[in-house]
């Protein structure tokens, strides 16, 4: 009886692995077909390489710099003022794009001074750590931010910004300009995204505005409300150029709106002071309404993301990856972009969150599954078609490639906030000057000082507004958690302005 036992689940074991081995043969024994290019796996169809494959960098390089002179291009004072150290790569990669630029930069310009020097000096100095001393430079840009200061409580910071004078103004200069474009220097062959378009040094840049910013506040607290503004504004439109265009990769976009961030918190701390009259308070105001429009970010980095993943998967391919399906992989990531930018028309910001997470969470869950369940994997593979296997090799090929969108997104809608919180404190004070009291409602604000309504972008609707009994009054944003916690700073996007008039 025990020997039927045996025999029987040979025989069945024997059935199974013919099913398996069967299956495979049906599916074709072959590898993946080659390469596809079409609008369904490529996307773009042309320039292509001399290998047959897409040439995305050319492609996106072609829309980029469209339009773009010596006159209108923001990254060639930019460059001049940071020098070398603002692009990335080695020597014959700067000097390629500082050729298509028609740059020169003398290596001993007096270019901007980036912190880890100063922070280095200062640790040597006092005996504290780089880190301690990057930590303590940390919070006094913080204060600085938030805060009316001076030289004798921000030493470090007073000495960063006027050792850094000159290039500073050379961004403002660059802020007046329309474009800003540094052109592709991919060491690969063919060239690839992937480092075309890393080549901007975003820890200088972010180092430039965090210096504009602190400038801005320190003329603001000695009173010279004129160099504070021209500062603000410059900080402003740099940031926005860095948003725009779609040569860049998220980390420019990021910086950008770190940078718009801190404009806002500025223009924020100048409608709280006493000294802000009517006449300069619609001046800041009509300059901010003048402001070029915010970029639909969040639309752009899906598309850029797209062409990254694909060039992605033409690397792969290039590589011979046993199994690697290019044309599935390619397919999907079109499948997933589509899918994303259709999300972005939905308007509820909560439901555009989820859409965009979602597809993350299903390849974490996945990936997650498989880990903890080897054996089934195992079993998976071998009773799977060839076709099969190898549309799932690719797909842990490719499994965290197409990033997140779910915080380009939350990034794009905070800062829309944040600039309408501006226009809205800036309206508030004006109307206060003029009138002698904050108004009831926002929409007194309409179309006397605000062409329409200032809106929180979370919510899908007008900002929140109260004026208090004691006549001041708080205007803010129910925040990335969609509560209502009545202009608690803590937790929503608040701005409170006092109740001193100045005429």
């Amino acid at each position: 009886m025990l020997r039927r036992r045996w025999v029987l689940l040979a025989v069945v074991i024997l059935v199974l692995l013919t099913i398996g081995g069967g299956l495979k043969w049906i599916d074709g024994r072959g590898r993946p077909e080659p390469m596809r290019v079409s609008r369904e796996t490529t996307y773009i169809t042309k320039p292509l390489n001399q290998d047959g494959t897409v040439n995305y960098v050319a492609y996106v390089d072609a829309i980029a710099r469209e339009g773009v002179t010596s006159e209108n291009n923001a990254a060639i004072k930019y460059l001049q003022a940071v020098g070398p150290q603002g692009l990335k790569g080695g020597p014959a990669s700067v000097q390629q794009i500082l050729r298509q630029l028609d740059l020169t930069l003398p290596a001993d310009g007096k270019y901007f001074v980036a912190l880890d020097p100063l922070i280095r000096q200062w640790a040597k100095e006092t005996g504290m750590s780089n880190l301690k001393a990057d930590e303590e430079l940390d919070k006094q840009f913080d204060a600085a931010r938030e805060n009316l200061w001076s030289a004798t409580e921000l030493p470090l910071l007073d000495q960063w910004i006027t050792d850094n004078g000159a290039p500073l103004d050379l961004l403002v200069e660059a802020s007046k300009m329309s474009r800003f474009y540094v052109p592709p220097a991919s060491g690969s062959n063919p060239p690839s995204l992937g480092d075309a378009y890393t080549r901007l040094n975003m820890s200088i840049t972010s180092g430039t505005l965090k210096c504009l910013t602190a400038r801005a506040t320190r003329s603001l607290s000695a009173g010279d409300w004129d160099a504070a503004w021209k500062d603000v504004y410059a900080l402003y439109r740099l940031s926005r150029l860095l948003q725009g265009g779609s040569e860049r990769p998220p980390i420019r976009e990021l910086v950008g709106k770190v940078g718009e961030e801190r404009a806002a918190d500025v223009v924020s701390l100048m409608a709280q002071q006493e000294s802000l009259n009517a006449s300069r308070a619609r001046a800041i105001l009509k300059d901010l309404l003048d402001l070029p429009d915010l970029p639909p970010t969040t639309k752009t980095d899906i598309e850029d993301a797209r062409l990254f993943a694909l060039d992605l998967c033409q690397e792969t391919a290039r590589k011979g990856y046993a199994g690697f399906d290019c044309n599935y992989a390619m397919i999907s990531q079109n499948e997933r972009a589509d899918a994303q930018l259709a999300a972005l028309e939905i308007p509820d910001y909560a439901a555009v969150e989820r859409a965009l997470k979602r597809p993350g969470e299903d390849i974490e869950r996945d990936l997650k599954y498989w880990t903890d369940h080897k054996g089934l994997f195992v079993l998976k593979r071998f009773f799977s078609s060839r076709r099969i296997n190898d549309q799932t090799t690719t797909d842990l090929v490719m499994a965290g490639i197409f990033p997140n969108c779910s915080r380009w997104y939350t990034y794009e809608v905070n800062c829309r906030t944040r600039a309408e919180l501006a226009k809205a404190a800036l309206a508030l004070v004006t109307y206060r000057a003029e009138n002698g009291r904050f108004p009831e409602s926002l929409d007194a604000l309409t179309p006397t000082y605000l062409p329409k309504a200032p809106r929180d972008s979370y919510m899908g609707k007008p900002l929140a507004y109260r004026r208090e009994p004691d006549g001041s009054c708080i205007v803010y944003s129910f925040g990335q958690n969609l509560k209502d916690d009545g202009g608690n700073v803590a937790k929503d996007l608040a701005v409170r302005l006092g109740t001193k008039v100045v005429k």
